[in-house]
């Protein structure tokens, strides 16, 4: 299997690494899950050294499955982001009363 930082291919040819970072809510640990060099013929998936040279159907179907924990993740927040919307238009009046009252 070729290596990413002798292979001539890889030299000429610029990468992008992507890290995708999990969270565990039980210990309050973060871990990186994956990194991938990509390549325009083929990926390298380092961390496992599986090396693909066809099409990304399954890796694809893989991120899929990994981004519905994500979407469901982000709702809460969204419902906490409102709140602070609110917080700060209260906050914003207040400071409005506030000073038409110093004046």
């Amino acid at each position: 299997m070729p290596n990413a930082s002798t292979n001539d291919n890889q030299k000429q040819t610029p990468t992008m690494s992507v890290f995708l970072l999990k969270s565990s809510k039980v210990s309050n640990t973060h871990y990186v899950a994956l990194l991938i060099q990509y390549n325009k013929p083929s990926i390298y998936f380092v961390g496992s050294l599986i090396h693909y040279n066809e099409l990304l159907k399954d890796y694809e179907v893989s991120v899929n499955h990994y981004d519905e924990p994500l979407i469901y993740y982000d709702e809460p927040l969204k419902h906490y982001d409102e709140a602070l919307i609110h917080y700060d238009e209260a906050n914003s009046l207040l400071m409005n009363e506030l000073r038409v009252f110093s004046k």
